[in-house]
């Protein structure tokens, strides 16, 4: 940090790389910390610059500006070769397009730098000059009153808001900035980014401890189809247990995995903003605002874009982002601009037993507000209610998690198995198809061999399937109503 005194030309230069040797070799933290003290050098003691050290410095800007460049191609080019989801194709094309990005900025950069080449010394020698000869005082930045720059004050201090997102009392998101949310598919994100919808509507409903302040949400849907969209909407009306013109009142649900054009995406969610003046927005589908995600250029440009909304509408932003295959890493080089973006990074994550868990305390976990206390929440599958909900930390629990037993199923879900599985057929094939069926519509509950055959006994013990004939030819098939256990006592 620099300090405010004026301290000594030598003091400053001394914190700088100007070796007139080989290529700038800076890495970004070193860009970050030298270029405000080129910057300050150029505009503060322009008094005391000679010509040949005015040269210098402005040298030493541009060879930053140029060093950057690399910088940021070295860790897309890296971001490509350590992505394992990518097959060698794609990794060459991607290496390429990099390559061929970094030319074209590279060519432009150049350009820039070539245009300004003639004036800036004789201009900035002619103020020094004047400002000496007319003693008109120190120079002052032309950022002096940009309202992009803070500056902070060591009285007039800024007002601390309160989050719009908690989580079971714990900071998540406050307005003006965004949250990240991890998970493959599957996990259940979507059903969350919903619940923390009916928590502006009913507060008092199961959100998964998500708890909002806010009165006005917009939810971006850009993976659903029609007819799933549709889907989760009723059922974030039956999570808030209100009416659905209640709902619409303060929830906007818009559907966008039609519009294939980026641009398009991102006009309709600016519309919608404009036009509802929510508080918070989700987006889930991080991704599908750009064409790549590990294009550095596209990253830096949703970047822009999501600031561009948080700073211009004054609302939070929840984003959704896929993992990298087998990992918990967001995915490819957007998940890692984005992490160093966001004021909370979470993952939502399944164990074996079918728990599921909403965690800061993660490789890229990130928790900007009261960083050692992690975000936690737990949920798993409700069978009788056919949904997610809200359950206990499995740790908390006296020994290890079970899951639930496939013997346990209700009535209506033995009916359906038998309805599915109607017909005869011998032992073995009868197990098969049996282990297909739990499988399939059970994967949270046992279904190995031993398993399947406790059901099968079972099944067996409440006349829920019968067995025809003897020896080879014994089959058996699923009797679900009396009238055909009646019928089948009569063969």
């Amino acid at each position: 940090m620099i300090e405010n005194k004026k301290l000594p030309l030598s003091h400053w230069l001394e914190r700088l790389s100007l070796s007139p040797r080989g290529l700038l070799r800076l890495k970004m933290d070193a860009i970050n910390k030298q270029r405000p003290i080129t910057l300050r050098l150029l505009n503060e003691y322009q008094d005391e610059l000679t010509a040949d050290l005015y040269k210098a410095l402005n040298d030493h800007l541009n060879g930053m500006d140029v060093r950057e460049i690399a910088c940021l191609t070295e860790d897309a080019l890296k971001e490509i070769r350590n992505n394992e989801s990518l097959t060698p194709k794609d990794r060459i094309r991607l290496t390429k397009e990099t390559r061929d990005e970094h030319q074209v900025k590279m060519k432009a950069i150049q350009v820039d730098q070539a245009q300004n080449l003639d004036s800036p010394m004789d201009k900035l020698l002619s103020d020094i000059e004047v400002s000496a000869d007319n003693n008109l005082g120190s120079y002052q930045s032309k950022y002096k009153n940009d309202p992009r720059v803070f500056r902070p004050h060591p009285i007039e201090r800024v007002v601390v808001t309160d989050p719009i997102i908690e989580l079971n009392g714990q900071h998540f998101l406050k307005k003006g900035r965004t949250a990240m949310m991890t998970a493959t598919a599957g996990q259940g994100k979507s059903t969350i980014c919903l619940a923390i919808c009916s928590s502006v509507v009913n507060p008092g409903c199961d959100s998964f401890g998500f708890s909002v302040n806010a009165e006005r949400i917009i939810y971006f849907d850009g993976e659903m189809d029609r007819e799933q969209s549709d889907e989760n909407f009723v059922k974030l009306i039956n999570r808030c247990k209100v009416s659905g013109e209640k709902v619409a009142e303060k929830v906007r649900y818009i559907q966008t995995s039609r519009v294939d054009n980026i641009s398009d995406r991102k006009d309709i969610i600016l519309e919608e903003i404009k036009e509802f003046k929510p508080q918070i927005v989700i987006i889930d589908g991080g991704a599908d605002l750009i064409s790549d995600p590990n294009n550095s250029l596209e990253t830096i440009e949703l970047k822009s874009f999501l600031r561009h909304i948080t700073d211009t509408y004054k609302l939070g932003i929840v984003l959704t982002i896929h993992s990298n295959p087998n990992t918990d890493r967001s995915q490819g080089h957007l998940g890692t601009k984005l992490f160093q973006e966001v004021e909370t990074s979470v993952l939502i994550k399944k164990d074996p037993s079918g728990i599921g868990i909403v965690t800061s305390n993660f490789g890229m976990g990130k928790k900007r507000k009261d960083a050692h206390i992690p975000l936690e929440t737990f949920y798993c599958y409700d069978y009788e209610k056919r949904e997610l909900v809200s359950c206990e930390d499995p740790r908390n629990l006296p020994g290890r998690p079970k899951r639930t037993s496939l013997l346990e199923l209700d009535d209506i879900e033995f009916k359906k198995m038998g309805e599915k599985l109607k017909g005869l057929a011998v032992y073995s094939d009868h197990i098969t198809r049996l282990t297909e069926y739990c499988k399939k519509n059970y994967p949270n509950r046992p279904n190995g061999e031993t398993a399947i055959v406790k059901l099968h006994k079972f099944l067996k013990e409440q006349n829920l399937i019968k067995v025809i004939g003897n020896g080879k030819e014994t089959k058996w098939r699923f009797i679900i109503d009396e009238d055909a256990i009646e019928q089948m006592n009569l063969i």
